[in-house]
């Protein structure tokens, strides 16, 4: 964060090409505010505004914001009244400004190893992510495939690479002649 503290944080993203405005909703990650039964008032105590005031909270096209979710409201206006506590399935959720209607939801396996993140892929699946490919309010790192280790695995001997470039070379060669 701002401070240089590490902390659990939540990164919303406007995958549209229009500029949204996320001032006035809330987020928050307890579970009992899905209780239809509970009045807004209720449901609003048990969450975290996203503060108007603050520039960031304007999401323009393609462009990300992240929340710290470390319970310091105190530390700025991207800093959430709760934690995210590991080893327990953690529900995480985007509320409208009237604290009724739900924009967004996930809720993270326990199971997910020490250290590591939960994304959102390009088609809309979500995947476990290591600490180095997640970057805060950036596209997160695509990670790079060696594609001579690749072959070598597949094809240890040369094999096949032989097969395909004699192929490719005697394919000229017909090709000139012809």
């Amino acid at each position: 964060d701002e401070f240089g503290e590490a902390s659990s944080w939540i990164e919303i993203q406007n995958i549209s090409y229009s500029t949204h405005d996320i001032r006035g909703c809330f987020l928050t990650s307890d579970r009992s505010v899905l209780d239809k039964n509970m009045s807004a008032p209720d449901r609003i105590a048990k969450m975290s505004l996203v503060p108007a005031g603050d520039a960031r909270t304007s999401v323009t096209a393609k462009q990300r914001i992240t929340f710290f979710a470390d319970g310091n409201v105190n530390r700025g206006t991207l800093h959430t009244n709760f934690k995210l506590v590991p080893g327990e399935d953690i529900f995480i959720a985007l509320y409208d400004g009237n604290g009724v209607d739900l924009l967004d939801s996930i809720t993270i396996p326990a199971s997910l190893p020490a250290g590591n993140g939960y994304a959102r892929n390009e088609d809309g699946s979500w995947s476990v992510e290591t600490a180095e490919a997640l970057t805060p309010n950036a596209p997160n790192k695509q990670v790079e495939h060696n594609k001579i280790a690749e072959w070598k695995s597949k094809d240890p001997y040369g094999i096949a690479m032989a097969i395909l470039s004699m192929g490719i070379v005697f394919s000229c060669l017909i090709l000139l002649f012809v």
